[in-house]
């Protein structure tokens, strides 16, 4: 089978895609799975955020890639982290329990598409010129499909894998998931 030319813009898409999707999958899979974000997630939106704060400090005022007004969602993984220690260590407070986890679906749900797109404005420009235009849309909605399979087979991992296939990933066995007896033989 023969490749067509492919235009710069479709293979900035595809490669973008291909990115995207892998990560998406990996967050959609282990959220459906566990019905939790794991801790390396949330640690790795927070130092992202984190370094784009003190670049934007330790660069030359000329030479920032964005506005001072970025900084109000990049800072709110840091606040969402601390509000967790917070609650870890006063695990009796409502008030603070409520206000993590607002700043927690305020940080999954508008910080971090904000940061994946300063991280992607920065380091690969091109990936939000393509065109036409709506490949970028196609993009995203992809993606999106992309995490909401990987949510539903993470969700319903007894019809897809068994425990054993989580013990030989290196992954932890989800309580729910299928015991097959041909599996401990």
């Amino acid at each position: 089978m023969k490749i067509k030319h492919v235009t710069p813009s479709i293979k900035i898409f595809f490669v973008s895609l291909i990115a995207l999707s892998l990560a998406g999958w990996k967050f959609g899979f282990y959220l459906g799975a566990y019905d939790t974000i794991f801790f390396h997630y949330v640690f790795s939106v927070w130092f992202i955020s984190l370094a784009f704060v003190l670049a934007f400090f330790f660069l030359p005022k000329a030479e920032r890639p964005f506005n001072a007004s970025a900084l109000f969602p990049l800072i709110m993984p840091t606040l969402w982290l601390i509000l967790e220690i917070t609650k870890a260590v006063t695990p009796d407070s409502i008030f603070i329990y409520y206000i993590s986890l607002f700043f927690g679906v305020i940080t999954l749900c508008f910080c971090v598409p904000y940061i994946v797109y300063l991280l992607i404005s920065i380091t690969q420009s091109e990936a939000l010129n393509i065109q036409p235009k709506n490949l970028l849309w196609y993009l995203v909605l992809t993606v999106f499909i992309i995490f909401s399979i990987a949510y539903f087979v993470g969700k319903n991992h007894r019809l897809f894998l068994t425990c054993h296939d989580f013990e030989i990933s290196g992954e932890a066995v989800p309580s729910n998931c299928w015991r097959n007896t041909a599996d401990s033989n």
